[in-house]
């Protein structure tokens, strides 16, 4: 047996270097089987690839070969528990243990450090692993190698460093990665396993401290939050860590992480309310828990920062509850902290750091309009930094001055805040404030400061709910002009491509089947629910109407076609009255009109001229898709690649994404591999979503743009800042 799995390996292994690389793993593959398929073949290697060295080591090989679990979709498939430990690294955010999470980047493992919130992640065109706060073409380190960071020969790391307006990287010989073992048993879990954890989640009933307790579940450790008597504990059968009221009920779950087999829930990332979940072994958790040991008592009271806390105070916009505005929520207990203290884990806040949408995230005071705004310019940061505020740095005396448009009088004004933020009551073991309102994911500031300059600037916080992307980007840019484009409401029509189409009497794709669709039959859509189609047959063959599926696999099934009225774009130019009150304008006279095709163009036209754009669901229906009804959300960037039209977009929650059709892990980054690797297609919930243009124009039927070309292309803050093309 030894004898033929060495011969199989150098079968594989073309060149006789003692490994076996992707191209020779699919040459033999392909010559047993010429329809191999390329997507089979990247998810089948990088899954066998457990050190993530983009080469199958003699050992790897054998585990794919005497995989137990036959069950698989590919065979070797890995427990996600390998770890390496980055140290020595000069910035401190760098350093801690990586876990391999259920998600792949690069078509390698990517490794997820829950004490910094940093990721390990390979970048296949620059061939180098990199660590950021989300997979993507940015870097604050990086090792230039192929292989595994822990193997690399002749490599350094090297780390960013900022001087004034220019980023070099400079090498660290000192900074290592190494490998170390997941626990193995239970016991070891529950000793090594953090004692309390912090999660931070927007739900009350959710967020908070939780302790160990000494009894297992699942094979897993345990926690207890004693202040809201709930359980964080493991699921087997779901795989997936798990917040709720009572072990045993299916129906008391309050949240759960992403699918993940890692021994402890602060290795992984979570979804939905859950924002993450933290190891309070820290020496900064450490100094809170050791305070209120010695005070005697439940409740945190560290570093709230409010009237007592040394600092400067706005008179005119002061830390109460006039300032929040008349009767806002009333039942949610609150303190006012300074932003010095609104720290990520075990870092200090800073006022800009690696500035990008995905760190814009809205809180709870329904102001959309302008965090999406806020979005859409941080694609270009040297505006905000060099046009809206006068400083650069984090105040220590807790003021600031910032530029914005008062369109009342017609002209820029400064706008004077201070630093304290409105936050949540901490309880129990809580080591640090959650804003009410903009959030701060990593360390930046600014955007609660930026928010709070607004709040001053319309009256209190509570008049921030409910506005105009409009009005936000004029505040900001002085841009009076505005191009509002509005579609009417249709049903969209479609043809049925060459295949046909299997039809469901419901969206589930596990319903029962009515027959099929042929080719060229004409429906009309009724409802959707992501890329599941309800339809009413026009002509044709098949089922007079039930639910098919608009993408199989990641191909299109059918082609859409409308009616000439239901192609039409509409927009009237207008331009904001500055000398009467905000909400009024003038129009033009003039009326653009342009078919659906022709309105794309416009759209990369604008995304070329660097404007600001920004779309608005009006719907009141409940919405399957991962939309949200009357939610406005900043268009990022419009491209066209290998004939497919794509639409970034963002949800100023900073989660809650589109799931239909291109949206994170779907078929049809798998389907084109080469697109996903060309715009660094993440999974992160950040908020951040593609959509094909097609389905974005049917169901988006309002997009404002403001016509101000910002003074840089966006992303080019990738390459002068986190050296993106190294």
């Amino acid at each position: 047996m030894a004898e033929s799995v060495l011969a199989a390996f150098k079968r594989f292994d073309q060149d006789g270097n003692g490994s076996i690389s992707r191209e020779e793993l699919a040459a033999v593959l392909k010559e047993l089987n010429p329809d191999f398929e390329d997507a089979t073949l990247h998810q089948l290697f990088s899954s066998a690839d457990a050190s993530g060295d983009g080469q199958l080591q003699l050992e790897e090989f054998i585990a794919w070969i005497f995989a137990e679990d036959q069950q698989l979709s590919f065979p070797g498939a890995p427990s996600f528990g390998f770890t390496y430990v980055i140290s020595n690294a000069p910035r401190a955010e760098l350093n801690g243990e990586y876990v391999q999470q259920d998600q792949q980047y690069g078509h390698r493992p990517v490794f997820y450090c829950a004490g910094t919130g940093k990721y390990l992640f390979y970048h296949a065109p620059h061939r180098q692993w990199q660590i950021y706060a989300k997979p993507s073409t940015r870097a604050i380190a990086r090792l230039k190698t192929q292989r595994s960071p822990q193997m690399a020969l002749g490599a350094n790391w090297e780390v960013r460093q900022q001087t004034g307006t220019e980023a070099t990287y400079v090498e660290v010989p000192e900074m290592s990665c190494t490998v170390v073992p997941p626990p193995t048993s239970i016991e070891e879990m529950i000793e090594k396993a953090p004692q309390h954890i912090y999660v931070q989640a927007e739900d009350s009933r959710i967020h908070g401290g939780f302790s160990k307790n000494d009894q297992p579940w699942h094979d897993r450790p345990t926690w207890f939050n004693k202040v809201d008597k709930t359980f964080l504990l493991y699921d087997k059968d779901k795989v997936c860590w798990k917040i709720c009221t009572a072990p045993q009920d299916a129906t008391a779950i309050l949240a759960v992480s992403r699918s993940s087999e890692v021994w402890s829930p602060e290795l992984t990332t979570w979804e939905g309310p859950v924002l993450q979940a933290i190891d309070l072994n820290s020496p900064v958790a450490q100094e809170i828990l050791e305070k209120q040991k010695a005070e005697g008592k439940e409740e945190n009271t560290w570093n709230k920062g409010g009237e007592d806390e040394p600092g400067f105070i706005d008179p005119d916009f002061p830390p109460s509850d006039e300032s929040l505005g008349e009767n806002y929520r009333q039942d949610v207990p609150k303190e006012w902290v300074r932003a010095i203290y609104l720290r990520g884990h075990q870092e200090q806040p800073v006022l800009f750091e690696d500035m990008e949408p995905a760190n814009v995230c809205q809180g709870g005071c329904g102001d959309c309009w302008l965090i999406a705004a806020i979005a859409a310019v941080a694609e270009f940061p040297s505006f905000i930094k060099d046009h809206l505020f006068s400083g650069k740095e984090l105040s220590q005396e807790g003021k600031y001055e910032i530029r914005l448009y008062n369109w009342w009088a017609g002209e820029f004004q400064t706008i004077t805040v201070d630093d304290r933020i409105p936050c949540k009551q901490r309880k129990g073991l809580e080591p640090k404030p959650y804003p009410l309102f903009a959030q701060v994911p990593d360390r930046e500031v600014y955007v609660p400061i930026l928010e709070k300059a607004f709040a001053k600037f319309h009256g209190s916080y509570k008049a921030l709910g409910g506005g105009a992307q409009s009005l936000a980007f004029l505040a900001m840019t002085g841009e009076t002009r505005f191009l509002p484009w509005r579609r009417k409401y249709f049903n969209p029509k479609w043809s049925i491509g060459s295949e046909g189409v299997l039809v469901r009497k419901d969206c589930s794709t596990s319903a029962e089947t009515l027959g099929r669709l042929g080719k060229t039959a004409g429906v009309e859509e009724l409802d959707r629910d992501g890329d599941q189609i309800k339809y009413k047959k026009m002509w044709g063959d098949g089922p007079k109407e039930g639910w098919f599926s608009l993408y199989l696999q990641g191909e299109i099934t059918a082609k859409c076609f409308e009616d000439s009225s239901d192609e039409q774009w509409v927009c009237r130019p207008q331009k904001w009255d500055t000398s009467k009150l905000p909400f009024n304008y003038q129009t033009s006279a003039e009326i653009e009109i342009q078919d659906n095709d022709a309105m794309w163009s416009k759209i990369r036209e604008y995304d070329d001229a660097n404007y600001l754009m920004g779309a608005n669901l009006w719907s009141n229906r409940y919405r399957k898709d991962g939309l949200v009804s009357g939610h406005a959300y900043s268009i990022i960037h419009a491209v066209e690649i290998e004939g497919l039209q794509l639409v970034c977009c963002r949800n100023p929650w900073g989660r809650v994404e589109w799931n239909g059709p291109w949206s994170d892990g779907s078929a049809e980054w798998t389907r084109h591999p080469a697109v996903a690797e060309a715009l660094q297609v993440s999974e992160k919930q950040d908020g951040l979503f593609w959509m094909d243009w097609q389905t974005f124009s049917q169901i988006f039927l309002d997009i404002g743009v403001c016509p101000k070309s910002m003074p840089s292309k966006r992303a080019d803050f990738d390459v002068n800042h986190f050296g993106g093309a190294a």
